[in-house]
């Protein structure tokens, strides 16, 4: 997968240039902000948030671009929706075996798994810039 993005893992620095986002030490991040005035400043932004929310929205913004560094952000609605019917299917397997567990209810919670199990392979397999 071909990133447009500044490579990660991204962090908050410390020090002189404390609450900046930053890849590396001596860098920065260009993050376009329709007040850029207001991000390199010291205190709240004219937008009246407080330092505790924009020290929280750059936590958040750093967290992630670091937790999806390798997904293809495309892929991203697939995987919920995959995961969604997986999740579907293992409810309803968990409550046969609970509420019967006869190999006759197993079997048919069971059946057409692959309709569930292949579009989540596929979309992990996008997101991972495999397919």
């Amino acid at each position: 997968m071909t990133q447009k993005h500044t490579p990660g893992p991204w962090r908050i620095t410390r020090g002189l240039s404390e609450g900046y986002i930053a890849q590396d030490i001596g860098g920065y991040v260009p993050i376009r902000t329709p007040f850029r005035e207001d991000a390199f400043k010291d205190g709240p932004s004219r937008s009246d948030h407080t330092e505790e929310e924009v020290a929280a929205n750059a936590a958040r913004i750093v967290a992630c671009v670091n937790a999806c560094e390798d997904i293809n952000p495309e892929a991203v609605p697939e995987i919920v929706k995959a995961l969604d019917r997986v999740e579907a299917r293992l409810t309803h397997v968990a409550r046969a075996f609970y509420e019967g567990g006869t190999s006759a209810t197993l079997r048919a919670a069971f059946h057409d798994w692959q309709d569930d199990i292949n579009p989540a392979r596929a979309a992990l397999a996008k997101a991972r810039g495999e397919a």
